[in-house]
């Protein structure tokens, strides 16, 4: 150690010691006053404390809040802009007035489907073909048709799992509106699944085979439905 510094260290530790003191002594002054004071302004047996007052604030000068507006497939210029085709993407206007009987069946069906087959499903490596073609019958009536440009197994895969990725996947199947598939989609989609047998497919997956129900049971009641405005129309003609 260099001579010196030990004479120097005492110094500052001496300093430090006594700056510190000084400081302890003027907050113990500092609270004894404010103390005193307080004692003196409020007396024993009165108090002046009262609860704050409410504030009113005035929002006048903000503009107002614009009108809701929820995005659209089309543009208001495209030729199928005030059609049927042309509605949100959205879950919310998904769920639009449907049938109810279709809900309830709906319902029983998708009992076998709880969230744990929809993450069995998630993370199948590459399943059988038979889950692959009732996965794209679903996205096919949901109107999210798979692209044809994914020719390998796994990118075909891919597709089908980010069909059933969403969030609220199993809600927006049990409240789908069958009314807003075309006869012709509904036609392709059993098409899809021709051959199928749900007790075949449950030896694979639970939540595929409940999938597969849902397929039929939204495709038939959609033709029924085709069938029954057929008869309608022509007997109002």
């Amino acid at each position: 150690v260099s001579p010196g510094l030990e004479l120097l260290g005492t110094e500052l530790y001496g300093i430090v010691t006594e700056r510190a003191k000084a400081l302890i002594s003027s907050l113990q002054q500092a609270i004894n006053t404010g103390a005193s004071q307080l004692r003196a302004e409020n007396p024993p047996g009165q108090h002046t404390l009262s609860a704050p007052a409410p504030r009113n604030f005035d929002f006048t000068f903000l503009p107002p809040l614009p009108e809701p507006h929820v995005p659209l497939k089309y543009g208001p210029n495209h030729v199928w802009s005030r059609t049927a085709m042309n509605r949100p993407a959205n879950l919310r206007h998904r769920l639009s007035a449907g049938d109810v009987n279709l809900w309830m069946a709906n319902d029983e069906i998708l009992r076998n489907l709880p969230e744990s087959e929809l993450w069995a499903l998630r993370f199948f490596r590459q399943p059988d073909d038979r889950v692959e073609r009732v996965l794209r019958a679903v996205a096919l009536l949901r109107g999210h048709e798979m692209s044809s440009l994914a020719t390998t197994p796994a990118a075909r895969w891919g597709q089908h799992r980010d069909a059933v990725k969403s969030p609220t996947f199993r809600t927006e199947l049990l409240l789908f509106d069958a009314r807003t598939v075309s006869p012709e989609v509904a036609e392709r989609a059993l098409v899809l699944t021709e051959g199928l047998h749900g007790s075949d497919i449950q030896r694979m997956s639970v939540g595929a085979a409940a999938l597969y129900d849902w397929v039929q049971n939204v495709a038939q009641w959609r033709l029924r439905q085709a069938g029954r405005d057929l008869l309608t129309g022509g007997q109002g003609n």
